[in-house]
This record gives structure tokens, sequence and C-alpha cells, in this order.
């Protein structure tokens, strides 16, 4: 198998990209918990608050991931990632 090498710029825009990418599911996932309702039925099901929870501790999650990645950007950008 051989791998390509793609320069660091582009490298980091990819990043970015799929960071956009998380950020735009998480959205979607807003108006799901949303139109949630309770079962009674189901002892399974999780609630809407807990999915809340999971919603915003995943934001958190992204938030850190992209400020992480607004420090370090020279860094990334200017050294070669390893494949």
């Amino acid at each position: 198998m051989k791998t390509v090498r793609v320069p660091a710029p582009e490298r980091f825009v990819q990043l970015i990209e799929a960071m956009n990418r998380v950020q735009e599911s998480l959205d979607e996932c807003d108006a799901l918990i949303r139109r949630m309702r309770p079962v009674k039925a189901n002892y399974r099901m999780t609630s809407r608050e807990e999915m809340q929870n999971i919603r915003r501790a995943a934001q958190g999650e992204l938030d850190d991931m992209r400020a992480t990645a607004k420090k370090y950007e020279a860094e990334l950008i200017a050294q070669e990632w390893r494949p």
C-alpha cells in the first residue's frame, strides 16, 4: 500500500472541514432532540434531557478541539504530518 504525502496546509484545511462537518451533524441533532417525545413503553429509550446533555458534551469537546487547532495552527501548517 502506497501512502500519498499531502502538504501540511492542505491537511490542516481537511481537519477544519472535518470539524465543520461534525458541527453540521450536531446542529442536525438539535432538530431531532426537539422532536423527541416521551415514550412510556420503551424502558431503553434515552430521555430528551439525556440526549441534550450528550449533545452539550459533544459540542464542548468539539469546541475544545477547535481551540486547540487554532492555538497550534501555525505549527500544524508549518510541519509535515505523519501518514
